[in-house]
């Protein structure tokens, strides 16, 4: 699947490919997370660099995040949490929240000039977005956010379920 476009009076092409895996070799991988960070977690444990008090505090002092934001974590490849669900609302996703997200990521993308990511289909990992609706949502993010360095994005969906 190509996405073409035009970005300051020059063609770009993203180019997108579908797997059930999570992709391995990739600059970041965006995950769909809550406004609590506790839907989604990275399949690899990490030791906390940080002491128990430390630990202890940051759990303390956390506020939830704001649907819509994206919480990158400094590390190869990065990790975008995309917040687009909100536990103590029903439904706990909403549309303009995954759009929010989207422009985010393209952002963040840039900024870090990033050639390849690999992300689920926000919305559908713990929503009932349908995969269509979320790629006419992604084409109208990436048709006013064109992003010049990003060239390969990976979607994944760990659920046996989905269907391409």
């Amino acid at each position: 699947m190509f996405f073409k476009g035009m970005n300051k009076n020059r063609f770009f092409q993203i180019t997108v490919s579908l797997t059930k895996q999570l992709p391995v070799d990739t600059q970041a991988i965006v995950y769909e997370q809550d406004t609590t960070l506790i839907l989604t977690a990275p399949t690899d444990i990490k030791y906390p660099v940080e002491s128990n008090e430390q630990l202890l505090n940051q759990a303390i002092t956390r506020s939830e995040l704001i649907p819509g934001s994206v919480l990158v974590r400094n590390q190869f490849p990065w990790q975008f949490f995309a917040i687009v669900h909100d536990l103590n609302q029903e439904p706990t996703w909403q549309e303009q929240w995954i759009v929010m997200a989207l422009q985010t990521i393209l952002h963040e993308s840039e900024r870090r000039q990033l050639r390849s990511m690999a992300m689920p289909l926000l919305g559908t990992v713990h929503g009932s977005l349908t995969t269509t609706r979320f790629f006419e949502l992604f084409r109208s993010v990436i048709a006013s956010s064109v992003p010049t360095d990003l060239r390969q994005i990976q979607f994944y969906h760990l659920s046996k379920n989905i269907s391409w």
